[in-house]
């Protein structure tokens, strides 16, 4: 039964609060057979004070968003990795970023130039890979600023076993067709609701 998960991981502000930058990725998992599961981050980048320059250079440039990571472990069965046009990817088996143990390693893509980066009112799709693992965890992400500042969230990973091994916690998603029965029967009690209170009013 195919299952779609939206995850939204929770904003954080960078380590330079002045200017308010942040980002969000938002996270698409969409079973594509009976086997095998696609994940497609969306990275949106924001920055509310990003006026003007410092050092000569435009804060908007300083605040791109040019690297973006999640955990890698080389047991979620991850194939078919994506880039976005004018990004690349490298998986970096030895560098444990977020130090998950369990042989953790990351994903890392990487804007091909500084006019590449993700502009700060600006979002960018197609950072994507399948896995065979079923079932998601909660788990770290990083982005890099041109400034190399950082921000950190918690975005959908496979549930492999070394992964659960880290302590990730699992992510309960439901079935495309009962979360579409939930909201219509939720949407009909309002209505209900709604349609009795006016009855009484009258």
């Amino acid at each position: 039964m195919k299952k779609i998960l939206f995850l939204t991981a929770t904003a954080l502000f960078s380590i330079n609060t002045a200017y308010a930058a942040f980002t969000i990725p938002n996270v698409t998992v969409e079973d594509i057979n009976s086997s095998a599961s696609i994940y497609n981050y969306e990275v949106t980048s924001k920055c509310f004070r990003c006026g003007g320059t410092v050092g000569g250079v435009l804060v908007t440039d300083l605040y791109k968003t040019e690297d973006f990571y999640v955990p890698y472990f080389s047991d979620a069965g991850i194939t078919s990795i994506g880039s976005p046009t004018n990004w690349s990817y490298s998986i970096e088996t030895s560098n444990d970023l977020f130090e998950l143990g369990a042989g953790a390693g990351v994903i890392h893509w990487k804007a091909l130039g500084e006019n590449n980066g993700i502009n700060t009112t600006g979002s960018l799709d197609g950072f994507s890979y399948s896995s065979i693992i079923e079932g998601s965890v909660k788990a770290p992400f990083r982005t890099l600023f041109a400034n190399g500042s950082s921000i950190n969230g918690d975005p959908a990973i496979p549930a492999s076993p070394s992964a659960i091994a880290a302590g990730l916690t699992p992510i309960a998603t439901v079935p495309a067709p009962a979360a579409t029965w939930l909201f219509g029967s939720g949407l009909l009690t309002i209505l209900g609701f709604r349609k009795s209170k006016y009855k009484a009013n009258s």
